[in-house]
């Protein structure tokens, strides 16, 4: 079904029906009653609206061109600041403070680390052959934090330190019948937290509640 003038919305086909609605007017122009200044007038704005879809048809061009030349100049000024970037910041005769004065982070700026938090609640389960299995609750820890475990003959003093994790258990082995005592610590970032309170642990016994050390 053919779109009538009064209806068309495409702007090039209007135009375009523009020019065939102004050549009917001059072919019929008697019939239509309308003057050669009228049809001039007519003719005239049809020509002013090509004009202006043809303007701004290059101006749609020259935008585009304008973002993929600005878009271009960006990512040649981000590989400029880039390339200077890394050679002044890997070279270490260049201060801190003139790296400052470029807006570009120091040599090596300082950061901030959270401390671990002190593992809790460890518990464990003993067997009549010696060996044990560790657990405790990573209160907060992240991933990636090392569990220190510790054992001592007493529980006060000489505690060595018997393997890591970053799981919050650990699987050990101890001399059935003789008391052993335990810790866990939690390593991250050169920092460590306060030890877990210990356990003791009677590996002849079947065990799994907590006994804090007296």
């Amino acid at each position: 079904m053919s779109t009538y003038i009064t209806n068309e919305r495409n702007e090039t086909r209007f135009a375009e029906d523009c020019s065939t609605f102004h050549a009917g007017a001059v072919k019929h122009d008697e019939i239509l009653l309308i003057t050669a200044p009228e049809l001039a007038s007519m003719a005239a704005i049809f020509t002013a609206l090509n004009t202006a879809l043809g303007n701004a048809s290059d101006a749609k061009a020259a935008y585009a061109a304008s973002v993929v030349a600005k878009n271009a100049a960006l990512d040649a000024a981000h590989a400029e600041v880039g390339r200077w970037a890394k050679i002044w910041r890997a070279n270490q005769d260049v201060p801190d403070e003139v790296l400052a004065e470029l807006l570009l982070p120091a040599h090596n700026p300082g950061r901030t680390s959270t401390p671990p938090t002190q593992p809790l609640e460890m518990t464990f389960n003993a067997t009549s052959q010696g060996s044990i299995m560790l657990k405790w609750k990573r209160n907060g820890n992240i991933p990636g934090t090392i569990f220190q475990i510790e054992r001592s003959p007493n529980g006060a003093t000489i505690w060595t330190n018997i393997g890591s994790t970053t799981k919050a258990k650990f699987n050990t082995v101890s001399q059935p019948g003789v008391p052993v005592y335990y810790r866990v610590t939690a390593v991250r970032d050169n920092l460590t937290s306060a030890p877990s309170d210990p356990i003791t642990i009677w590996p002849g016994e079947e065990e799994t509640t907590l006994l804090q050390a007296a």
